[in-house]
């Protein structure tokens, strides 16, 4: 009797473990990526700090009308995130960046980055209420759009431009890097190891000069019912992703006089034996 009690106990406990197993495997095959914590804040300068090594390529998958050659292969994005927000690191192989046309505001940004976000994952269907629906109760969903020059920054009105701080790097006739942090904006959810968002990244394309996107490329959109991808104006049609652990990193310390003092004598030697060299080859 003991030994069939026994055995009980351990089949129901292995029922659970497998379901909480399959229920945990079939969660993490809707989420696209893990997003690792960021242990120490990128500085944003448009430079790839240290701690984005740690963060994996986001490669885009799909590509629309004819953007610059090399465009989709070359570009991959990267993210981050923290307490605070959340960064994204955006390097474009555009080797013709034309300059914004200034003019309509949303066309004005005719290269550069472009970002939909659902601080909840909403997954909202109806383009009535996707990235309308903030505030209290609502899902924290926005489109944030970045120019190639670094002077032009656009957000839908659930997100106060002002609230984004970013930096874009031109190396004319090869690519371009923006860097971005933006501060949770949905401050009554959630942010931790496990939490889901969603967003994608999409990169727009001036191909000919005319100041409009004519071409683009972006990360794994999905399809709605009717097979179109409509992430514009559905946040169910934006991917998925996972706020994981980050690694652990300790900061380096800063210089402090000693340190500065070994260099200094250490650089003078250099220099002193390069032109005691210089001289006796004269």
């Amino acid at each position: 009797m003991k030994i069939t009690k026994v055995l009980c106990s351990v089949l129901a406990a292995l029922t659970l473990v497998s379901a909480s197993f399959i229920s945990a495997s079939a969660a993490d095959e809707n989420s696209k990526a893990d997003i690792k914590k960021a242990t120490v804040a990128p500085v944003i300068d448009g430079k790839i700090d240290k701690i984005w090594s740690h963060a994996p390529e986001i490669k885009p998958t799909q590509s629309g009308d004819n953007p610059t050659e090399g465009l989709k292969d070359k570009s991959y994005f990267k993210m981050l995130w923290d307490d605070k927000g959340f960064y994204v690191l955006a390097y474009v192989a555009d080797t013709t960046v034309n300059p914004d046309v200034a003019g309509d505001a949303w066309k004005h940004v005719a290269n550069g980055l472009e970002l939909y976000v659902s601080e909840t994952d909403a997954k909202e269907w109806d383009p009535a209420k996707a990235y309308k629906a903030n505030g209290a109760g609502g899902t924290g969903d926005y489109i944030v759009r970045l120019a190639s020059d670094g002077n032009g920054i656009i957000t839908s009105d659930l997100l106060p431009a002002d609230k984004v701080s970013f930096k874009t790097v031109v190396n004319k006739g090869k690519d371009y890097i923006v860097e971005v942090f933006i501060p949770w904006n949905k401050t009554d959810a959630k942010h931790e190891v496990g939490s889901k968002m969603g967003i994608t990244f999409k990169i727009r394309d001036d191909t000919t000069g005319n100041g409009e996107e004519n071409g683009n490329v972006m990360w794994d959109t999905l399809p709605d019912g009717n097979g179109q991808h409509r992430y514009w104006d559905m946040t169910y049609c934006i991917p998925t992703v996972t706020l994981v652990a980050g690694p652990e990193i300790t900061p380096e310390p800063p210089a402090t006089a000693d340190t500065l003092s070994i260099v200094l004598v250490v650089a003078a030697a250099s220099a002193a034996a390069g032109f005691a060299a210089s001289k006796k080859r004269g």
